[in-house]
């Protein structure tokens, strides 16, 4: 399981628990697009999208309401608009 949390100064991603573990600077974040939101027809899901360094999850998101829900959080804290995800 992965897990993306979005704190004050960064954002954090845990696989497996805790035994993986990668810190991204929210300046990171921010400008070099790390992190979008997806579209995955097949699950019929919105996914959150993280690819860094070695790193590459999809992370899944219950449902609109939570994706509407992180991206307002975002924006209200970090002054910032998570990006859709370019088309593949």
């Amino acid at each position: 399981m992965v897990v993306a949390t979005f704190m004050d100064d960064g954002l954090v991603i845990r696989r497996g628990g805790r035994r993986e573990e990668v810190f991204i600077p929210k300046s990171v974040v921010v400008s070099n697009n790390v992190v979008c939101i997806g579209w995955d027809p097949r699950g019929r899901e919105f996914n959150l999208r993280v690819v860094y360094g070695g790193f590459a999850y999809s992370i899944p998101l219950a449902s609109r309401w939570e994706r509407d829900k992180l991206v307002g959080r975002l924006r209200e804290h970090w002054g910032w608009t998570l990006p859709e995800c370019p088309s593949t």
